[in-house]
């Protein structure tokens, strides 16, 4: 599970490449991992299972990295099993529905219209404020 993070807090992270897998179809050395560090970004817009730290390129001053390929935050190893159990969240709708959001393996979705066609949605944020608070 991944430790209580908040903006500005400066990180380390140890994350898998998405190439290693596939690393026989490359012609170059695919490293298995990649090392980033900087300070916790955090931005409404990102989804929940993203987490975003500063870089020192001013292109591109902030990389937003996939929760569920992170192996190692600070030295500490992120515990995998926690990360796919799945969770399930009943939350109500302000016009009385009644929504599922099912958070699994570091994904969240929800069965609301608004997820369904923006990927994203207000009841998936309100379950992410109430694990912050």
């Amino acid at each position: 599970m991944l430790p209580d993070l908040k903006d500005g807090d400066p990180i380390t992270v140890k994350v898998k490449n998405v190439k290693w897998e596939r690393r026989h179809c490359y012609s170059f050395p695919i490293p298995e991992y990649y090392y980033y560090s900087g300070n916790v970004v955090k931005r409404r817009w990102y989804k929940p299972e993203e987490l975003g730290i500063t870089t020192n390129d001013p292109k591109y001053p902030v990389r937003v990295i996939d929760k569920e390929r992170i192996v190692d935050i600070n030295n500490t190893i992120v515990d995998q099993k926690e990360k796919r159990q799945d969770q399930k969240y009943t939350v109500p709708g302000s016009k009385g529905n009644v929504y599922e959001v099912t958070v699994s393996g570091g994904r969240a979705s929800c069965t609301c219209s608004g997820y369904q066609f923006r990927g994203r949605c207000k009841h998936i944020d309100g379950i992410n404020e109430n694990k912050d608070h």
